[in-house]
Order: C-alpha cells, then structure tokens, then sequence
C-alpha cells in the first residue's frame, strides 16, 4: 500500500550501507544473548561463501574469463556467517 514517493522517502533517507551495517549489528547483538544460540558455538569461527547471479545480455564483459564461473556475465555476493548462524558481512 505504500506510494512510489513513499519508497522514495524511504530509500534517500534510511536505506543505506551504514545503516544496513548497524542494523546487523544490534540483531547479532540480540541473537547471541539468546541461550539457543550458544548451541550452535560461541560466535567466533564463521564460513564464508560466495553465491553467483548470473545476469543476461552480452556485452564487453562476456569476454572475460572467469576460472571459476566461465565466461557467464553475473555478479557475486560474498557472505560471511558465524558458527551461530549470524551473517556479520
């Protein structure tokens, strides 16, 4: 129900990579007071791992080679979690 100018509103003035960060970091802040969380470790080993989204089209980036992915133009997003399941990047 919400209005393209209220997104807008929204978007210019609290979506951004800092508030994003400290968001995160008061829900972690949260969650590893949570007793449950503790099962899973004490929060200081994590997994990282990196997920490809493959975008269509050909252009200039076509040509390059990837060793990994090939020559499929796309974007990739680095995640980082930690043994209690809190994702800090």
């Amino acid at each position: 129900g919400a209005t393209l100018r209220q997104l807008a509103h929204l978007h210019d003035w609290y979506i951004s990579e800092a508030a994003y960060g400290e968001a995160l970091g008061r829900l972690i802040d949260v969650h590893r007071t949570v007793p449950l969380s503790a099962l899973w470790g004490d929060g200081t080993t994590s997994s990282s791992d990196g997920q490809l989204f493959h975008a269509g089209g050909r252009g200039t980036a076509i040509g390059d080679i990837n060793a990994r992915n090939g020559n499929e133009p796309g974007v990739s997003f680095y995640t980082h979690i930690s043994d209690q399941y809190d994702p800090f990047a």
